[in-house]
């Protein structure tokens, strides 16, 4: 019973040897394919020809893939929006922070004037408010909210200029 049981561990081993090379034959020859790309690589950054590359020729590859992915986007939103469309929803709008600059943000006005308030014939004309504008100045050392007030003048019914 005794050379049974060795013949079966024997037999048992040797099929384990078999899986072992198979799988290492696997792994060797993936290694190989690993280290021809890495020699072609290699011989295009460093090879004879590296030199006519220029650097923005490497990069195109990345950039026809982010075209790729913002085409992909906005196919992607234009089809969102025809299935609300379908739907009967109303496409949502973007949220977005147009005209109001941010409350904490300290603000400074600045009021333009022309340079004279008197009218050729010599009165003066008043003042009426024109436009308002508003937008983020970028200091040094801070942000601050430009507050532009821009007046003009009222003409005079009976001046002739």
């Amino acid at each position: 019973m005794h050379a049974d049981t060795l013949n079966r561990e024997n037999a048992h081993l040797k099929a384990r040897l078999t899986e072992v090379e198979a799988a290492l034959a696997e792994v060797q020859e993936a290694n190989r394919r690993l280290e021809d790309i890495l020699r072609t690589s290699q011989r295009e950054k460093f090879g004879k020809r590296s030199e006519k590359l220029s650097p923005d020729q490497f990069n195109l590859p990345l950039e026809d893939a982010e075209l790729a992915q913002g085409v992909l986007a906005a196919a992607q939103e234009k089809a969102e929006a025809a299935l609300q469309r379908a739907r009967g929803e109303a496409p949502r709008k973007p949220e977005r922070n147009r005209g109001h600059l941010p409350a904490h943000l300290p603000r400074v006005e600045r009021v333009i004037e022309p340079a004279s308030t008197h009218c050729p014939c010599g009165r003066s004309r008043d003042r009426s408010f024109s436009a308002r504008s508003s937008r983020i100045l970028w200091a040094s050392t801070s942000l601050r909210g430009l507050m532009g007030v821009r007046f003009t003048l009222d003409a005079i019914s009976e001046c002739r200029f």
